[in-house]
């Protein structure tokens, strides 16, 4: 279902709304928001800039950090907990990938470099430790596996990468 609301709609959560038969729309079907039928019209008609047989993945998951990151105030609370779930999320979804064209590293190998490298692949999806700093966004951060130095990685850095990426999923608390 594509909706394309205007205006104070925009704010509307239309996939709790239930339909006759008391289900939430948003169970029942797929929905999509769009600007205008300009806008989906234009989307359309462009290229896919991947071939589906080169499709390709980067997933890092659940990292194992530093001990210099463990001191950082910022994430002291919350580096006690491993993410398992998240482990398995990413375990899941490198299966939509041929083995050949996924490149999925959890624990002590979900590293920052691999981020940083990450300059050929399709999806990128980030299973980890994050914060968000309202007072210096661009100070916020998630966490990576690092062996030489913190594992921090803040979206001041994010802005400097040049990634191909379409897709880019951070699912971090």
């Amino acid at each position: 279902m594509v909706i394309e609301p205007h205006d104070v709609l925009w704010l509307l959560p239309f996939g709790a709304l239930l339909g006759q038969d008391q289900i939430p729309v948003g169970e029942k079907w797929a929905l999509l928001h769009t600007p205008s039928q300009e806008t989906m019209e234009e989307i359309r008609k462009e290229n896919p800039r991947w071939n589906r047989n080169e499709f390709t993945g980067l997933i890092l998951a659940n990292p194992v950090v530093s001990k210099d990151t463990r001191k950082d105030p910022r994430f002291r609370d919350s580096m006690a907990v491993p993410l398992e779930s998240a482990e398995r999320e990413a375990k899941i979804l490198a299966g939509f990938f041929p083995r050949n064209r996924q490149n999925y590293y959890i624990r002590e190998q979900a590293d920052r470099e691999k981020l940083i490298a990450a300059t050929n692949v399709a999806v990128i999806h980030l299973a980890t430790h994050g914060t968000a700093l309202p007072e210096d966004p661009l100070a916020s951060s998630l966490l990576l596996a690092n062996k030489s130095k913190s594992g921090v990685f803040t979206a001041r850095e994010a802005m400097d990468l040049k990634l191909t990426a379409d897709l880019v999923t951070l699912s971090a608390c």
